[in-house]
Formats: C-alpha cells, structure tokens, sequence
C-alpha cells in the first residue's frame, strides 16, 4: 500500500510539472510580443495561500507562531519555498524539507536554537500522527488546490 502510494505520488508530481510547463511556454507564445504584460506561472499554487493551508494542517489557524511557521520570502518554515522563483523540482524539493523538518519537530530530534519559540515544537509534539502525516498531502498538493 505505501510503495503504490508513492507511485502516485510520483506520478502526481509528474504530471504537476509538465503542466507547470505547458502553462509556461503556452503564455510565453501568447505574450511573446507584448511588451506590456508579463505573467509567471507559479509551480505549486498561490503564494497567498501556502501559509492558511499549512496552518489549517498543524491546527494553528487562529495565528500565533508567526516567527516559526513564516510565509513565503518572510522567513519561518515556509520563508524559503519559492526563492528564486523556483521550477517544480526546486519547490518540491524545499516542500519536501519543510516536511522533514516538521517530522524532526514532532519527534523532538531538532535543534532547540533553530525555533523562535519553543511552543511551536510543544504543539507539533501534541498533534496526533494523522495531523504530522498530513504534510505528505501538503507536499503533494503543494499548499493549494490544483
């Protein structure tokens, strides 16, 4: 069951980044010769959206542990997802790390130092197994709906 969900995990990545790329170099042959717009496909959704998903992942909607969770270019765990703009190789790759930096959290193995506020790891800690195993669903979908 675990290697045919990572089957489709891979395959979902897949077909994410071809259309990552479809969408690419279809508004880079309609724009080609207009000077005055400029659009960028964003691999992985809205960036606006990446820190209310993640919240409502690790049951922190209401707020609070800005410092730790972040937002994207704003520093915390999510402050580096789409640096440099980013193909979808790179953001998966640094979804991937936040990730494994979440489950390094919630089994206590991390560096007290690299966390703004201790409560952050206290409230990954308490998160039942199907809240830290929701960032797999995370990674997949990219913080956003497809």
């Amino acid at each position: 069951m675990r290697q045919q969900a990572d089957e489709s995990l891979a395959r979902l990545k897949e077909l994410r980044r071809d259309l990552t790329r479809k969408r690419n170099d279809f508004l880079k042959n309609i724009l080609k010769n207009n000077p005055y717009v400029r659009i960028d496909v964003v691999p992985y959704g809205a960036r606006e959206t990446v820190e209310a998903e993640f919240r409502r992942i690790l049951q922190r909607e209401a707020g609070g542990l800005e410092k730790d969770i972040g937002a994207p270019e704003k520093g915390g765990l999510l402050g580096d997802l789409y640096n440099n703009g980013g193909d979808s190789k790179a953001v998966e790759q640094r979804l991937q790390e936040v990730k494994n930096r979440v489950r390094q959290i919630a089994a206590g193995r991390h560096n007290e130092d690299e966390l703004a506020d201790r409560r952050f790891a206290a409230h990954i800690a308490k998160l039942p197994p199907r809240g830290t195993g929701s960032v797999r669903l995370v990674v997949s979908r990219g913080f956003a709906p497809s």
